[in-house]
């Protein structure tokens, strides 16, 4: 879902700023205003990144764990059985 509202304001944004913009269309630059709204209004927010010093003797762990298996995988290991 989310993709097709992502290519629906690309879409609308760059035809609404030819035959709105340039075109002088009106009914196209509205499409480019609706375009644009969604566009800021479904804007993700930016991953947070937190810095911070260490103290003498401080260490810092980082670990990775393993991604939990798709639906598709599980689906396949229950059909096994």
């Amino acid at each position: 879902m989310r993709r097709l509202i992502d290519r629906f304001t690309r879409r609308a944004l760059r035809d609404g700023l030819r035959r709105g913009v340039f075109g002088g269309n009106d009914f196209w630059l509205a499409v480019g205003a609706i375009g644009l709204l969604v566009k800021v209004l479904t804007k993700k927010d930016a991953p947070k990144v937190v810095t911070e010093q260490l103290k003498l003797g401080e260490s810092l762990t980082i670990t990775h764990l393993p991604a939990p298996p798709s639906r598709r995988a599980v689906r396949r290991a229950g059909s096994d059985a």
